[in-house]
């Protein structure tokens, strides 16, 4: 993960997506029939997904830390632009329309959330990698 291109996380992050659209992590209920998931995530030529379930939690933690740190702050918009674009699939200009902002700003909220989320991804590798071994 360190060192990703723009690109790679925002693919990561399209991927995180359909991860939380499809149930995310098992809890223990009934898994979504194949109909009910190839209809959600765009019909049967839909891909399949490529994230596992230990990197989609990462990520859904660093959105999950990302969404309360915003919370807090009604002037930062990177949670927000986080969730209409990737979550709810909005285009960016829409997105920056309903929070009205321009979209430069728009944009520079989104690679300001992206970058956030890249960045927690890493640190939270290098706890996994230092922590004790039993």
């Amino acid at each position: 993960m360190p060192g990703m291109k723009s690109n790679d996380i925002q693919q990561l992050l399209t991927q995180w997506a359909r991860w939380t659209k499809t149930g995310g992590v098992d809890v223990g209920y009934p898994h979504c029939t194949t109909f009910y998931r190839q209809s959600k995530l765009g019909g049967w030529g839909a891909k399949p997904l490529m994230i596992g379930d230990e990197l989609a939690g990462r990520v859904d933690r660093a959105v999950a830390a990302l969404e309360l740190r915003c919370r807090h702050r009604p002037e930062d918009k990177r949670y927000a632009m986080l969730e209409g674009v990737y979550l709810k699939g909005q285009w960016i200009y829409k997105v920056a329309e309903r929070h009205r902002l321009d979209r430069r700003t728009a944009a520079s909220a989104l690679h300001a959330a992206e970058s956030w989320v890249d960045s927690q991804i890493f640190t939270d590798e290098i706890f996994v990698a230092l922590a004790p071994r039993e």
